[in-house]
C-alpha cells in the first residue's frame, strides 16, 4: 500500500493545470513548424529544419507510446515512475542531440579543414 497528499479540489486543479500544458506545448509546435517551413531555404550550413522535424516525430512517437503506459501504469508507483523517467529521457534527449550534434559535428569538420590549411 502507499500514500499520497493531493489538493481536496484536485480533479479541477488538474484538469487547468492539464490545459495550459497542452495548449503551451501546442502553440509552441505549431510555431516550430511555421519557423521550420520558413527556414527551408537557408543554406545547408544554418539549417536546422531537418532536425527540427526528426525532434518532432520523435516526440510525437514517445507521446504515442508514452501516454498508453503512463495510463496502464498509472496504479503503480514504482511502474508509473519509471514509465515518467523514462519519458522524461527520451523526451529531453530527442530535443537536445538533434539541436547540439549536428553543430557539434560541423565545428569538428571546420576544425579540421583550418588544420590542414
Amino acid at each position: 500500500a502507499y500514500h499520497s497528499c493531493s489538493p481536496q479540489d484536485a480533479n479541477k486543479q488538474d484538469l487547468t493545470f492539464l490545459l495550459l500544458t497542452l495548449s503551451i506545448n501546442l502553440t509552441a509546435l505549431i510555431y516550430a513548424n511555421v519557423e521550420a517551413i520558413r527556414g527551408r531555404s537557408i543554406r545547408t550550413q544554418y539549417s536546422e529544419s531537418k532536425f527540427i522535424g526528426l525532434t518532432m516525430l520523435i516526440l510525437l512517437q514517445a507521446f504515442i507510446i508514452g501516454i498508453p503506459l503512463f495510463i496502464v501504469a498509472y496504479d503503480s508507483p514504482t511502474a508509473r515512475f519509471v514509465v515518467t523517467s523514462s519519458l522524461a529521457f527520451i523526451l529531453c534527449t530527442a530535443v537536445l542531440l538533434p539541436m547540439f550534434l549536428p553543430k557539434r559535428r560541423y565545428l569538428l569538420e571546420h576544425q579540421e579543414q583550418q588544420e590542414r590549411i
